[in-house]
C-alpha cells in the first residue's frame, strides 16, 4: 500500500472530451495562471498543467478578485488555517511542454534508454507510442532504434505541439487521442509502447488490450511506469513532505498498478506470450538543492500547493527534503525506480 494512506476514493471517471484520466487538483496561488478554454468547451483555469475550475477560484481568500461562475463540478476545500484539501478530482493536464522535459522528460530519456536495451528492437520497425507527452520517448527511439516510422498518441495538443517542434527527423506523426480508443489501425505497428503512462489510463487493462490490438502477431507491447508503492517517483519525497503539512497532493488514478507483479499479470491477463519484467534505476545529479528544487516545483499541483505554505512549513518541509536527499560536494544525486514489462502478440 502507498504509505498508508489510501488512493482517492473519487479516482475513477475521466474528461469525457479526450478521455483524460481525473486526479484530484488543489491549489491556492495564481501566480502563474491563466485563463482558458478546455476541449470541453469549459472555462477553467490552468496552473502548472492543472484544471482549476473557475467555482472553486472565488472560495480562496488568496484569490478574491476572481469570481465563479458556471463550470465543471467544483473541486471542495478548506481554507481554515491556510491549509487546501481536496474533495473531488479533476483532470491533471500537462500543458507546459518545455517545463515538464525538466521535469520528467529528462527522466524518463534516463528511464527509457535502460528499456529500450531490454527491447533489444530489430532496426526498421514501426512504432506507437502511447501517451508521447511532449515526444521525449518518441525522440528515444528514433534516435537508438532507427525506426520505420513512429506515431505518438497524447490527449494534450500543447504537448504535441511542443512534440512535433522537437521532432525533426521525419519519422514521427503526433495526433490526438486516448489510450483507451487508439486512433491507429488494426496490427499496424511492430511494436507499442506506454513511457510512464499506464498509471493515468483509467482503465489499465483497456489501454493494453489497445495496443495490443494495433501491434501485428509476433510484434511486442511494453511499458515501464514510476514504482509509486515504494517511493520510486523521482518526486515523491518533496510530495510527502507536502503531505505531511495535511496538504493533499495527489496520487494518479491507477498508482498500484506499477507494481512489478501487477503489471506482469496485467500483460499475461491480455493475453500477451513471453511476459517478462524487471526493475529499471537510473540516477539524475542537480548541481545544488536549490535547482533540485527548482525543477521539483514544476511538477503539477506540488508546486502551486507549497506556494500556499506559510513560510515557516515551506521553511520545514525544505529542510526536511534537503535532510534526507543525498548530496555530494553541494550536488544533489537522485534516484528513480520504475517497472518495466514487455509481452508478444500471439502469431
Amino acid at each position: 500500500m502507498l504509505a498508508q494512506q489510501a488512493l482517492p476514493a473519487a479516482v475513477a471517471g475521466e474528461d469525457k472530451a479526450i478521455g483524460l484520466p481525473v486526479l484530484a487538483a488543489s491549489t491556492s496561488t495564481m501566480a502563474r495562471a491563466r485563463w482558458s478554454a478546455t476541449s470541453a468547451g469549459h472555462k477553467s483555469l490552468h496552473i502548472l498543467g492543472t484544471i482549476l475550475p473557475g467555482a472553486m477560484a472565488g472560495r480562496n481568500r488568496r484569490c478574491r478578485r476572481i469570481r465563479a461562475f458556471r463550470c465543471r463540478p467544483p473541486l471542495l476545500w478548506s481554507a481554515e488555517r491556510g491549509d487546501v484539501r481536496m474533495t473531488e478530482l479533476q483532470p491533471i493536464r500537462f500543458i507546459d511542454g518545455a517545463g515538464y522535459e525538466q521535469m520528467m522528460g529528462i527522466w524518463s530519456r534516463s528511464a527509457g534508454e535502460v528499456f529500450l536495451d531490454w527491447l533489444a528492437p530489430s532496426k526498421g520497425l514501426r512504432w506507437a507510442d502511447i501517451g508521447c507527452g511532449n515526444g521525449a520517448f518518441t525522440e528515444l527511439v528514433v534516435e537508438r532504434c532507427a525506426p520505420a516510422h513512429v506515431v505518438g498518441v497524447d490527449p494534450s495538443p500543447q504537448q504535441l505541439a511542443y512534440a512535433r517542434q522537437r521532432h525533426t527527423a521525419g519519422l514521427a506523426e503526433f495526433v490526438q487521442g486516448d489510450a483507451m480508443a487508439l486512433p491507429v489501425a488494426d496490427q499496424s505497428v511492430d511494436a507499442a509502447t506506454m513511457a510512464l503512462v499506464i498509471f493515468f489510463v483509467p482503465d489499465p487493462a483497456k489501454g493494453v488490450a489497445e495496443m495490443r490490438r494495433v501491434v501485428r502477431p509476433g510484434g511486442v507491447v511494453a511499458a515501464y511506469a514510476w514504482d509509486f508503492t515504494t517511493g520510486g517517483f523521482p518526486w515523491q519525497l518533496p510530495q510527502d513532505e507536502v503531505r505531511a503539512t495535511g496538504a493533499t497532493v495527489p496520487w494518479p488514478p491507477q498508482a498500484e498498478i506499477v507494481r512489478i507483479d501487477r503489471l506482469h499479470q496485467l500483460w499475461a491477463d491480455a493475453g500477451l506470450q513471453s511476459v517478462a519484467s524487471r526493475e529499471i534505476v537510473v540516477e539524475r545529479v542537480f548541481p545544488s538543492f536549490d535547482e533540485f528544487w527548482r525543477v521539483a516545483m514544476l511538477t503539477p499541483v506540488l508546486g502551486a500547493l507549497v506556494e500556499a505554505l506559510p513560510s515557516d512549513a515551506l521553511a520545514g518541509v525544505k529542510e526536511r527534503v534537503r535532510a534526507a536527499l543525498r548530496i555530494e560536494g553541494g550536488k544533489v544525486v537522485h534516484t528513480g525506480k520504475a517497472n518495466a514489462v514487455k509481452g508478444v502478440v500471439p502469431r
